[in-house]
C-alpha cells in the first residue's frame, strides 16, 4: 500500500468535497429557481428596517453590523443632536466604520416627522 490510514481518509474527505461540487453545480444549472430561493436567504429581504430616531439599543442591535458599541454611538449621538434628520449622518459618528456602514444603511431609514418640533 503506497498511503497511510490518514491518508486514505483525506483523499476520501477530499473527493467526497470534489464530488458534493460537483452535484450541486449540476442542481444549480439544472434547477436554477432553488439556487434562487437559497440566495433569497441571504438578501436583505428578511430585515425589517428601522427608524432610527426612534429605536432602542436593542433594535438597533437587530440590524445586521450594528452591536452594542455601535448601537450605543447612535444613541449618544441621537441624544446630544436631538434627532438625526438623514442616513448619512451616522457615517459623522466616530467609531462607525464605512465598510459596516455601506452594509447597514440600507435597513435604517428616518421618518421626517420624527425632527419636526
Amino acid at each position: 500500500m503506497f498511503f497511510t490510514d490518514r491518508e486514505r481518509l483525506a483523499l476520501l474527505f477530499f473527493s467526497l468535497v470534489l464530488w458534493l461540487g460537483m452535484f450541486l453545480d449540476v442542481i444549480w444549472t439544472t434547477f436554477p429557481q432553488w439556487h434562487a430561493r437559497l440566495s433569497q436567504l441571504e438578501s436583505d429581504a428578511f430585515y425589517l428596517k428601522v427608524d432610527v430616531n426612534r429605536a432602542d439599543s436593542e433594535a438597533l442591535q437587530q440590524v445586521p453590523y450594528i452591536g452594542a458599541f455601535t448601537a450605543q454611538k447612535i444613541l449618544d449621538y441621537r441624544s446630544q443632536a436631538g434627532c438625526i434628520e438623514n442616513v448619512e449622518q451616522i457615517k459623522t459618528i466616530v467609531g462607525v466604520r464605512q465598510k459596516n456602514y455601506d452594509i447597514f444603511s440600507k435597513f435604517l431609514f428616518v421618518r421626517e416627522a420624527a425632527c419636526s418640533p
